[in-house]
């Protein structure tokens, strides 16, 4: 995974422990939608969306903004579903399994 002397590949960010954590935590749905709506193709082409690079010593979600109105397909439930999603392809979906057991089970 690329790593320079300025940024690490978000990847490595994700494996320091409770670096994402802290992040996420000051306001978890902005945090979801932030990364969802940033990966999307409906992120602006200006570099405002999610980068695959973190500055080192700084944070992912640093100067991402939302749009003033979020796309109709942005819902709280996605923002739900995204965060054990993301959170399971970024660190193993083993340590996620029983959330999304418990999710899905919600949701029926």
């Amino acid at each position: 995974m690329p790593k320079t002397n300025t940024a690490q590949f978000y990847q490595l960010y994700f494996q320091e422990p409770g670096l994402v954590e802290a992040e996420f935590e000051e306001d978890v749905e902005r945090a979801i939608r932030l990364m969802l709506f940033g990966g999307s193709g409906d992120a602006p082409p200006d570099g405002s969306g999610l980068g695959a690079m973190v500055p080192i010593g700084g944070r992912w979600l640093a100067g991402r903004k939302l749009p003033e109105v979020l796309p109709g397909w942005l819902s709280a439930a996605e923002s739900l579903t995204g965060l054990f999603c993301f959170r399971g392809a970024a660190t193993g979906l083993s340590k996620n399994a029983p959330s999304m057991l418990a999710l899905r089970l919600l949701d029926s």
